[in-house]
């Protein structure tokens, strides 16, 4: 059983993709956007290290927030942007 990150601190980000058109597979984010849909800053490491967008809820609790909703994080510009895409059934 997973918990859900509904009510933690990454919950709007949740939110803003659960709210995606399910035809849109693809939602790139700049830090800057990230900023104004989570209403703080994302720590440095975020920007530093690609590791902090590991797609692992056991290790990375924040992952919750993308991998509940059916979202994997495809790509990475650290310190600009990240693309999250829907999870497809051959995807993991």
């Amino acid at each position: 059983m997973s918990i859900s990150s509904e009510r933690g601190k990454y919950a709007p980000l949740q939110a803003f993709l659960k709210n995606r058109s399910l035809e849109m597979g693809a939602v790139n984010l700049t830090f800057r956007e990230l900023k104004q849909i989570l209403g703080f800053d994302l720590p440095k490491s975020a920007s530093t290290y690609s590791a902090w967008w590991a797609n692992e809820m056991k290790t990375h609790s924040h992952a919750r927030a993308w991998l509940e909703v059916g979202y994997m994080v495809e790509s990475l510009k650290l310190g600009e942007s990240v693309t999250f895409t829907k999870k497809t059934s051959g995807k993991q």
